[in-house]
């Protein structure tokens, strides 16, 4: 089957030909790729047009991700769908590990795998995102909801989904893909691929690393607002212990940025939603210890988190 790679691109001259390198090197030849330049003002589309054999190019006025990978999607015309950011790769074996899933399961629709965060591509990981937030498969809506745990150059997902879900919401400007995959998990069941098959690069373009933390926040916040007007039933249990998660993360974003000040306040209104002894902690020791120290505590705490719970849960069980 045909895989149609969307890979979105705003000025990223220093990345893109990396990230076309790694869908070009896949063991899974069968691809078409779709690289829309979201009115980049650098050399992005001169890179892309030294492969214009391979790549069909959609340049367009800057919209966000969101509007780039919809564009994309309206001209796709692939069985499965991926997603790459321009700055972003995959390892070798990535499409053909989760092609094989979904054609030995007709029963999912889409599969995911782990992704390891690295500075540059030829560094170690930073982390993999998987001793992070411990993965999840099966119908994986109520999870999801605490938190995303789905890197979005990990997912293979059937064509025929987005038939049945909506496009992109283009308001967004970070939280696009977290809303994408509530709205597709709450329809279909998902595997889960524990290798770390992409890399996702940290750098200061990063969307995460160009807002306001406050900005992030709500942006996140509108995420469940969404998944609690859809099913109030199902998502209401879950909204404060989710928000809570929400302004934890936010919080240790900002202490990585060395906004003090912003983190402490973050937490605060993380413990206010959902206390507990561990939050409560953190929140005591953000104001006395460097920035640096409490980012090498945070990274302890996820290794401890991830020895006690190893594994890929499913919800329920």
């Amino acid at each position: 089957p045909l895989v149609s790679v969307i890979i979105p691109a705003f000025n990223a001259e220093a990345y893109i030909l990396e990230a076309l390198n790694s869908v070009f090197n896949q063991t899974y030849a069968y691809c078409e790729v779709i690289v829309v330049d979201d009115g980049s003002t650098d050399g992005t589309g001169a890179i892309v047009a030294r492969r214009s054999t391979d790549v069909r190019y959609i340049r367009k006025s800057n919209g966000g991700a969101a509007s780039a990978r919809n564009a994309a999607l309206a001209v796709a015309k692939g069985e499965f769908i991926a997603f790459l950011d321009a700055d972003d790769v995959w390892m070798p074996q990535k499409l053909a590990r989760q092609v094989n899933v979904l054609q030995s399961r007709p029963d999912l629709a889409w599969c995911y795998c782990d992704c390891a965060y690295v500075l540059d591509v030829a560094d170690n990981a930073l982390y993999n995102l998987s001793s992070v937030v411990p993965p999840w498969e099966g119908m994986i809506a109520e999870p999801l909801i605490l938190g995303d745990f789905i890197a979005s150059p990990s997912p293979l997902i059937r064509r025929e989904v987005f038939c049945h879900v909506d496009s992109f919401d283009e308001s967004f400007i970070s939280a696009e893909d977290w809303d994408m995959w509530l709205r597709i998990a709450e329809r279909y069941a998902v595997s889960y691929i524990p290798e770390v098959l992409c890399l996702r690069r940290r750098h200061s373009g990063n969307s995460s690393a160009a807002h306001r933390l406050d900005d992030l926040a709500a942006e996140q916040e509108r995420v469940l607002v969404k998944a609690l007007e859809r099913h109030p039933e199902r998502v209401r249990p879950l909204f404060d212990k989710a928000r809570s998660h929400i302004y934890s993360s936010v919080a240790l974003l900002g202490l990585k940025r060395g906004d003090r000040v912003s983190a402490i306040s973050h937490l605060r209104r993380a413990q206010r939603l959902n206390r507990d002894i561990k939050g409560l902690v953190f929140l005591c020791l953000a104001g006395m210890l460097p920035c640096s120290v409490l980012g090498v505590l945070n990274d302890v705490r996820h290794l401890y988190h991830r020895r006690l719970h190893h594994g890929v849960r499913r919800w329920g069980s």
